[in-house]
């Protein structure tokens, strides 16, 4: 697997002739860069693979931007996946047989890929992929959101609760993790990582790849440093372009 960081959420995997592209936001590139070395999906890039799916956890703008319904016009196999609250985003005309929205506790097959929508925390879902032997989980907003500067120890509570209680399911029934990509928000102060510990601590992914972090950079690196499970990778990724190839280990890409 090459994997790209976009920005925020949105991370492209490609995997033998397949291109996966993860909750798509920023449409223009990082510091006057073209392309993939600048956090943007170009048709020309999608072209080089025979099949590409599209995915959108849901329907906040950081998730999910328009354009990628654009890219179907340059490129003869486009499937999309989105949650089922996007489609409210959606003109009627744009809602063709290559268009599957999905809810929590669906699934569907391709040719190929397997996908199954888990809960969140927030609106929409998060995503759990079998393609090519790996099997890859995108979390969306699924997290323990709570602001430990303004949360109430009771509100606190709950929302850890909630969580644990979200991911039980992803815990009981998915198959060993190669890749998952899970949100590290330093908005959250010193509890920025609590979410991604537990998930790690209990799923155990060969990779972790920290996102939702935007411009904080830092928060990569500092989670990286915090934890320490063995069979656990972190990749420490900071800037919109950076890539890794990935088969069990992880080699960075300059």
């Amino acid at each position: 697997m090459n994997i790209y960081y976009l920005y925020n959420s949105g991370f492209t995997v490609f995997t033998g002739e397949t291109a996966l592209v993860f909750d798509y936001y920023r449409n223009t590139p990082s510091r006057g860069r073209t392309g993939l070395s600048g956090g943007v999906i170009t048709t020309d890039e999608l072209n080089k693979y025979k099949k590409v799916y599209v995915f959108s956890s849901h329907s906040h703008e950081d998730h999910f931007n328009p354009v990628v319904l654009e890219w179907q016009n340059h490129h003869n196999d486009v499937n999309y996946i989105l949650s089922g609250d996007i489609k409210i985003r959606m003109p009627k005309d744009s809602i063709t047989s290559n268009v599957t929205f999905i809810d929590k506790g669906e699934s569907v097959n391709f040719d190929g890929l397997y996908v199954k929508a888990y809960g969140s925390t927030d609106i929409g879902i998060s995503f759990y992929i079998e393609i090519n032997g790996d099997n890859i989980f995108h979390a969306g907003d699924l997290n323990c959101w709570h602001w430990p500067n303004e949360s109430s120890p009771a509100a606190i509570k709950m929302a850890i609760n909630t969580f644990e209680a979200e991911l039980q399911p992803l815990i009981n029934e998915a198959k060993q993790l190669d890749v998952a990509f899970f949100p590290v928000d330093p908005r959250m102060k010193t509890d920025f990582d609590r979410g991604a510990i537990y998930f790690a601590n209990m799923l155990k992914p060969k990779l972790f790849v920290p996102m939702h972090f935007r411009g904080c950079t830092e928060a990569p690196t500092e989670f990286s440093k915090k934890i320490q499970i063995r069979g656990v990778d972190v990749w420490t990724l900071s800037d919109r372009g950076d890539n890794i190839n990935y088969s069990g280990g992880i080699k960075n890409e300059i």
